[in-house]
């Protein structure tokens, strides 16, 4: 399915199939759905970025394993979201699935949209909740 028909089924439908991701500190939580309606709406570009940029921000989890069909599915042509702090990019919100098939299947760029921690126009609970540390499958 192109990428925005994508998004305005989401965010068209009642109970969309899997947008059930969030992120909560106690009463405050976010959305996947939340999220991709903030992107739609601020028209947060998609850009092509090098895999080897987003490598070291992918989760460790076991992707040949039992995440093995979860990656065989991932559709690269849907961006991946990337947090953004200081310049630099954090961490994957949504989409490490697809960014270990890009770099399994050695493509040289994904496309990305980024939400940036430091843009004032940034939502306060993006600032709270998105900025964690992550275990990264590359350890440096």
């Amino acid at each position: 399915m192109e990428f925005n028909r994508l998004v305005n089924t989401i965010l068209e439908s009642e109970t969309p199939q899997g947008m059930s991701t969030y992120w909560q500190d106690g009463d405050m939580k976010v959305t996947i759905r939340q999220v991709i309606k903030y992107l739609k709406d601020n028209s947060v570009p998609v850009k092509d970025v090098s895999v080897s940029k987003i490598k070291p921000i992918i989760i460790d989890q076991d992707y040949k394993g039992e995440s093995k069909d979860r990656v065989s599915k991932a559709n690269l042509s849907h961006p991946i979201i990337v947090i953004k702090k200081n310049g630099k990019y954090k961490s994957i919100l949504d989409g490490n699935h697809r960014a270990f098939k890009a770099l399994d299947s050695k493509a040289k760029t994904i496309k990305v949209q980024e939400i940036d921690l430091d843009s004032p126009d940034i939502p306060s609970e993006y600032k709270k909740l998105f900025n964690y540390r992550i275990n990264p499958l590359f350890k440096k």
